[in-house]
């Protein structure tokens, strides 16, 4: 783990357009928070993003929201709120083609950053 690095989650899933997480996340946050117990000093950002069904405001603030609720629970979770940032960047970042189903599945996901 080095400053810079970039971490994609896996299994982090929301109700379709909310923020509201899937019960099927908690296990890998529980093990993100595990990690910042293990390293205190470890600061992370927080990366959501989504495919491009809606518009591009849309899908920004939905990036947004779900951000924020992957930050709180790790703050729920005991991790303190000094150490971690959110941002929702919507569909400015895809990493697949959104022309397919599997295609706007990979894009949409949540992902850290080591600061």
């Amino acid at each position: 783990l080095k400053t810079g690095q970039k971490i994609r989650l896996n299994n982090i899933l929301f109700e379709t357009n909310s923020a509201a997480l899937d019960a099927v996340s908690f296990d890998e946050l529980d093990r993100v928070s595990d990690l910042l117990k293990k390293y205190p000093d470890m600061k992370i950002e927080l990366h959501a993003h989504t495919d491009n069904v809606g518009t591009k405001g849309y899908n920004k603030r939905l990036s947004m929201l779900r951000a924020k609720a992957v930050l709180d629970y790790l703050v729920g979770n005991g991790v303190e709120k000094s150490r971690l940032q959110s941002i929702g960047w919507g569909m400015e970042m895809p990493i697949a083609p959104n022309d397919t189903e599997e295609g706007k599945a990979l894009n949409r996901r949540v992902e850290f950053v080591i600061l």
